[in-house]
């Protein structure tokens, strides 16, 4: 269950399912730049959803998240919140 923050950011309320953790699965780790900045994008799935985030490389603060039905969909949201948000230099 997704559960928005009083910034709005997206959270994530970890579920018990038959007295278990829900698993992460399909985790991807890979470094692009995004408007000439180093950015790290993570993706991963839980249960039926796919969840994506975007930091930046040097601090590692969070650029951007989303969600998604597949893990295209996530990744490509959260690339346009990051180069909506990342100003090019």
């Amino acid at each position: 269950m997704m559960v928005p923050g009083l910034n709005g950011a997206i959270s994530l309320v970890r579920l018990l399912k038959n007295n278990t953790a829900l698993k992460t699965e399909e985790y991807k780790e890979e470094q692009q730049q995004v408007n000439n900045v180093a950015v790290c994008i993570t993706t991963y799935k839980i249960a039926d959803d796919y969840y994506c985030h975007i930091s930046s490389v040097d601090p590692g603060a969070i650029i951007s998240r989303a969600i998604g039905s597949t893990m295209e969909q996530a990744r490509d949201k959260a690339l346009v919140k990051a180069s909506q948000r990342i100003k090019p230099s």
